[in-house]
């Protein structure tokens, strides 16, 4: 999800749809209504909505952003997959016009007119695919299971339980949906209230808010993983043992791997000599060191960090006392090139001891896991 909303809207996705539903659109929000924004041509239309951002309601801004979104290539596809997945018509619409096919855009606003619950559910799709997972959980079997409504209510009553007692929460929602990856749930908690300064009306107030956070977990039971995204490592933690808890059981979840599952040991010991095998995979051409982050290990010690293409190959160059076992090594980034669906596709990996790898799950995260676990970055635990 963006959060920068200073381009909230572009004049190629205003240029692709058609004036009676951008009328449609405008007429929801009453602060438009002077600006006849209907009856302008999409650049003076563009113009406009700079012109006025500041009058403009947060909800406006909000949709016209997600609408640009779902306009993209990406979310374009996440919109098509949705319509199939929840039998709606939008898909059909868009194939109908042979004549004339309407825009990704048009599309886009016509879903948030129409039918809104399939928007919504883009919305939630395409935060998830920008999440990058930060903590890792094993289960010790795979398994065949399909998380019972019942049981999930139990888990939402459970997190809003965690997140009032830890953060005064005072809200929580979990939303879930299925895919080719995984069972994934979307939880949007609040957090403490927090005192922050604002700009109104040329002047700054104080104001008391309590902000909104969403967090993720993926549950891939034929993998036997939790995948989570939270802010620290209690709530990691308490996120998956909860799910596990109420959705498997309590003795599904692998206690170990809550404390430990990726290691730096290979680049630790190895230092200049480590070459990352790859050689199996016929689809990848090659896999760099591209980043260290460390510190001398003391408390309270600031981190540093190197970055370059090749970093091995740069330290052993320029920095050749550079020995990485008087270090304290907090994350190693790894860059991946795959020849994948005829395009070359660079991948960063970064392993962030004990429970993270951060990277894009969307495609090959299989052969990534397995490229991980042969090169020993992965704690292997009985399925």
């Amino acid at each position: 999800m963006r959060k920068n909303v200073n381009y909230f809207i572009n004049q190629r996705v205003l240029d692709g749809i058609s004036q009676p539903i951008l009328k449609q659109f405008f007429s929801q929000f009453p602060e438009t209504e002077g600006l006849k924004l209907s009856e302008l041509s999409s650049k003076e239309l563009f113009e406009a909505l700079l012109e006025n951002y500041e009058f403009l309601s947060d909800k406006l801004i909000y949709n016209l952003l997600m609408i640009s979104d779902l306009a993209s290539e990406e979310g374009f596809e996440t919109l098509m997959e949705v319509s199939n997945d929840l039998k709606s018509p939008i898909r059909a619409i868009y194939l109908a016009q042979e004549q004339k096919q309407p825009t990704r855009a048009e599309i886009a606003m016509v879903a948030y007119l129409q039918y809104h619950e399939v928007f919504e559910v883009c919305v939630d799709r395409l935060q998830l695919q920008i999440a990058q997972f930060s903590g890792e959980y094993n289960g010790n079997k795979t398994i065949s299971i399909i998380p019972d409504p019942e049981k999930v209510t139990l888990y939402e009553s459970a997190l809003k339980s965690f997140y009032n007692g830890r953060l005064q929460g005072a809200f929580c929602k979990v939303r879930q949906y299925q895919d080719a990856n995984g069972f994934h749930f979307l939880i949007l908690h609040g957090k403490a209230k927090n005192s922050v300064q604002v700009v109104e009306k040329n002047d700054v107030n104080s104001k008391i808010l309590r902000e909104a956070k969403l967090d993720y977990l993926c549950f891939q039971p034929e993998q036997a993983k939790i995948l989570v995204n939270a802010r620290t490592a209690k709530e990691k933690k308490t996120l998956a043992t909860l799910f596990a808890h109420h959705i498997v059981n309590d003795e599904w979840l692998d206690k170990k791997s809550l404390e430990l599952n990726y290691t730096l040991d290979p680049i630790i010991e190895q230092g200049f000599d480590f070459e990352f095998n790859y050689q199996w995979d016929r689809d990848c051409r090659g896999v760099k060191v591209t980043e260290i982050v460390f510190s001398d290990g003391k408390r309270g010690s600031v981190s540093a960090t190197f970055r370059f293409f090749d970093l091995l190959k740069y330290l052993q160059a320029s920095h050749p006392d550079f020995d990485p076992k008087k270090l304290a090594i907090r994350s190693v980034t790894l860059r991946f090139s795959f020849y994948w669906q005829g395009k070359e596709k660079k991948k960063d990996v970064t392993i962030k001891p004990p429970s993270s790898a951060k990277f894009d799950r969307r495609y090959l995260q299989n052969r990534i896991m397995e490229h991980l676990k042969r090169n020993h970055f992965v704690f292997e635990h009985s399925h």
